[in-house]
């Protein structure tokens, strides 16, 4: 029966502090491959944010100002108001706006395209992708966010979504309206990727991997070099040592 290998943490420590400069090269050469990823091979990604703020045009206004109970109701409708904008109504029409002022050839290069059926095309599920929309906490406030790899193009797509939310939302539901708050902002620098945050990542995965290397080598090796892996791999008993 074989005789599995027994280690202490001290063990694992002095094996590590040996191969010092194989798992430290390990950790340098990862984190440099994924700076160089991130700095030159992804594309960077630029964020446009815009609000919009949900009210009642009937109610908000009294003479004893805003009415609570008209708060509470937006707040609960920005859930609504969330689904319309990510349904197929409104996505169909920002997918004409696109279509029209752009051809895929300059979408390719700022957003992903589906490929699906072997050919690249726009569809509303790539628009999608685009965009977060979501509740500012305990208002009635929405946050849209375009995120595509042109700024310019981040722009156009946020404020194409505030023009269509202004126009859709009051029809589709009835009551209630949207007010564009401030418009799309503009990105002065990329949202991503973080080249600090990945070069960290990198050294930290690059070290790990590097360590577990160096344990593994270490189990699976058959060299016998102490008495201890003597005793271990065979069982035999030590009479005596020639110094």
């Amino acid at each position: 029966m074989k005789t599995l290998h027994r280690f202490s943490i001290v063990e694992l420590i002095q094996l590590c502090i040996k191969h010092i400069f194989a798992i430290f090269s390990g950790a340098v050469l990862a984190g440099l491959a994924f700076y160089i990823l991130s700095a030159f091979v992804i594309r960077p990604q630029y964020e446009s944010k815009a609000e919009l703020y949900i009210f009642n045009p009937d109610n908000i206004v009294r003479s004893s100002g805003v009415d609570a109970y008209d708060l509470a109701a937006a707040q609960k409708m920005t859930d609504t108001y969330i689904a319309i904008l990510s349904g197929n109504v409104v996505m169909d029409q920002l997918l004409q706006l696109v279509e029209s002022s752009y051809d895929l050839e300059t979408l390719d290069n700022m957003i992903k395209l589906d490929h699906s059926l072997g050919e690249k095309k726009l569809t509303t599920q790539s628009l999608l992708a685009c965009f977060t929309i979501e509740k500012v906490a305990d208002t009635e406030v929405l946050r849209i966010t375009a995120t595509t790899n042109s700024p310019i193009f981040s722009v156009q797509l946020c404020q194409w979504m505030i023009e269509l939310a202004i126009d859709q939302i009051p029809q589709i539901i009835g009551k209630g309206s949207v007010k564009d708050v401030g418009g799309a902002s503009y990105p002065l620098k990329p949202s991503g990727p973080d080249l600090v945050e990945n070069t960290i990542v990198g050294v930290v995965l690059g070290g790990s991997i590097s360590v577990l290397i160096v344990l593994l080598t270490w189990y699976f090796d058959k060299t016998i070099t102490t008495k201890d892996k003597l005793i271990q791999r065979t069982g035999a008993v030590i009479l005596g040592e020639i110094p």
